[in-house]
């Protein structure tokens, strides 16, 4: 006989890897839309597809996800005391930089 302790038990679930939600609740995705280097682009892809296969199945939505949501954590930290941003209007300013 093999015995063994169930999945969940030793693994924690995609759920608890990605945050913890309220249980029945599905995450809303949107897309969004920026340009960044062709030398990271292919930098990445060659990471993701390197880590696509078992056990890691590495996506580019999930990695951007992933390093999205780490950089966020350390400016939080950073410049936060550790708090979540303030909420705002949603519009991201753009335009010319302001010289210092």
């Amino acid at each position: 006989m093999i015995t063994g302790t169930a999945a969940n038990e030793t693994e924690p679930t995609q759920q608890a890897q990605r945050g913890e939600r309220a249980k029945g609740t599905k995450p809303t995705y949107l897309r969004a839309s920026f340009q960044v280097t062709q030398e990271l682009l292919t930098e990445i892809r060659n990471a993701v597809i390197a880590l696509s296969g078992p056990p890691q199945r590495l996506t580019m939505a999930r990695f951007a996800e992933e390093a999205f949501r780490h950089e966020l954590e350390r400016l939080q930290t950073v410049h936060n005391d550790g708090k979540p941003f303030e909420s705002t209007d949603g519009v991201v300013r753009v335009g010319r930089p302001i010289r210092t």
